[in-house]
């Protein structure tokens, strides 16, 4: 598997659908599931990955603005997602 088989916390809306169905399809290990509640069923479902809205999003970036200037990035493996999330950090 991919990521070192890193636990995988896709969005699940937008252009993130496609992504998390090719996840699930490859049967990788770790992907984090939310719990949603499917008004059709009429009861809650596990959802692979998460959902973002204009609130969540700015909290995850923010969280992560944060960790970045406290020199916590180090924390995400990935040193590339310093330079690609950079600019939606705030300038205060």
């Amino acid at each position: 598997h991919f990521y070192n088989t890193a636990y995988l916390v896709p969005e699940f809306n937008g252009p993130g659908v496609l992504t998390t169905h090719l996840i699930v399809q490859s049967g990788y290990p770790k992907l984090y599931y939310s719990q949603r509640f499917n008004t059709a069923a009429q009861k809650w479902t596990d959802q692979p990955g998460f959902s973002t809205d204009q609130k969540t999003r700015g909290r995850i970036i923010d969280m992560f603005d944060i960790a970045i200037e406290n020199d916590q990035s180090s924390d995400f493996r990935v040193r590339y997602q310093e330079e690609t999330c950079r600019p939606f950090a705030r300038m205060s």
